[in-house]
Parts: C-alpha cells; sequence; structure tokens
C-alpha cells in the first residue's frame, strides 16, 4: 500500500501510518501510529500499509510486499528474500510497515536473510512496524538434516531523531515469526520478532539459547521456556 500524499494524509492500508507522522502497522505497531495490526501469523498474505504523509507536502514511504514460496523440497537461501517497508523520504516521513513472507516446504537451508522490516522514519518521522513471516516446513525432515544458519527478520524500523529539531518519534515494533517448532533457535539465532510456533504456547526447552544482534520475543502467557545452560545474548541481542 502507498503511502500518504500530504503531511494531513493518512497512509493507505488497513495499519496505515496516522497524521501525525506515524509509521505505518502490520504485524506489529507502527511509532505514533493510533491504526491497527492486521493479517494472519500462520497464513500470511497481506501487503505492508504506508507510513502518514510527510510534512512540506511530501510523500510518506510504502508499505512491503508479498512473497509466497511452496516447494516439494528443499529451500535453499544463501542470499536475501525480502518484503521491508520503505523508509520515510521526507520531512517527518512516516515508515511503510514490512510485508509478508511466506515459505511452504519440506526443509529449510542456507546461510541465508529472510526479512519483512518496517522502515525507518525520516527526520523525525516514526518508523514502520515488521511485517509476518512464516516458515511451514516438515518437522521430522527438519530434524534429520540439522538446523540451518539463515535468520530471520520482521524488526520494526528505527526513528530517525534530529537534534536540531528537538524531538525524536517513535520507532517500529516487531512483527511476528511463525514457525513448526522451536528448532531453528539451536546454534547462534539473529532473529528479530515475535517468536511464535505450537511448542511457544506451552512447556518447551532448550539446552541452551545464544541470540547474535537481535531482538526476539517470546509469548506473554501460556508458555515455560526451560534452558538448561544458559542464555548468551551478544552485539546488542535483547530478549522480552
Amino acid at each position: 500500500y502507498p503511502g500518504g500524499t500530504n503531511e494531513l494524509t493518512s497512509g493507505f492500508g488497513p495499519g496505515g501510518g496516522t497524521y501525525p507522522y506515524g509509521g505505518a502497522s502490520h504485524g506489529g505497531y507502527g511509532g505514533c501510529n493510533t491504526g491497527m495490526l492486521y493479517g494472519s501469523e500462520a497464513t500470511p498474505t497481506n501487503h505492508g500499509s504506508g507510513g502518514c504523509g510527510a510534512a512540506v507536502g511530501g510523500i510518506g514511504a510504502d508499505g512491503g510486499g508479498v512473497v509466497q514460496i511452496d516447494a516439494d523440497g528443499t529451500v535453499t537461501i544463501n542470499g536475501s528474500i525480502t518484503a521491508d517497508g520503505e523508509k520515510g523520504n521526507s520531512w517527518h516521513g512516516g515508515g511503510g510497515s514490512g510485508g509478508s513472507i511466506w515459505i511452504n516446504c519440506r526443509t529449510v537451508a542456507g546461510s541465508g536473510m529472510v526479512r519483512a522490516a518496517g522502515g525507518d522514519g525520516k527526520d523525525n518521522g516514526a518508523a514502520g512496524g515488521g511485517g509476518r513471516i512464516m516458515i511451514d516446513y516438515n518437522s521430522a525432515a527438519q530434524a534429520a538434516s540439522g538446523v540451518p544458519t539463515l535468520f530471520f527478520s520482521t524488526a520494526g524500523g528505527m526513528r530517525n531523531y534530529s537534534e536540531s529539531f528537538g524531538i525524536g518519534w517513535q520507532p517500529g515494533d516487531l512483527g511476528t515469526l511463525h514457525l513448526n517448532d522451536n528448532r531453528l533457535l539451536g546454534g547462534i539465532a539473529k532473529h528479530s520478532g515475535q517468536w511464535i510456533s505450537p511448542a511457544a504456547s506451552g512447556a518447551w526447552a532448550l539446552d541452551s539459547l545464544t541470540i547474535s544482534n537481535g531482538w526476539l520475543r517470546f509469548p506473554s502467557s501460556g508458555g515455560v521456556l526451560t534452558v538448561t545452560n544458559g542464555v548468551l545474548l551478544t552485539g546488542g541481542a535483547t530478549l522480552d
């Protein structure tokens, strides 16, 4: 969805950034946005929404697109698959929200990146919220093939603070990461997003958990995580 066409126009789409200078929402809220979250965690098919129009007649940032991959075998990702929201493109421009990525396959492999992040704000514009990613693989087959070094991100965009203007609007919030189980948290996890899986809603255990340069949020209720050998956060990582 496109951004608003001037500073008095909210962005287009269900989570369009609202005046003044709001970032768009989708899987996570945009900064300074009074709009809504929308779409499905398990079947993400929606585009990201547009940021609020910028000051002095600027156009707000566009939302991210939609990527869907259906494969009978292994999907190997050594590059990048992205559906990011656009960054704010003029003064006070709100960032667009991330779009949707849905991969349906037997197993996933590789060392690349899958990302549907929110766009940054521009010159005190608020940032867009993250989108939605679903990785639907066969759990038994994935267990036999091991844990890839892929990482997934539905991070919210960053606010763009202008010291000369004296204010800084809000960053965007995390979107959703939906996987069949918690297997891809093994090794060093670089993921960013709200982690959602059937196992995360009950009692589950890991030998260890290392998060590097990512930001993971686990469900706030209904789940109990036990880590036997400790949790390590590196590179400014966040776990909440």
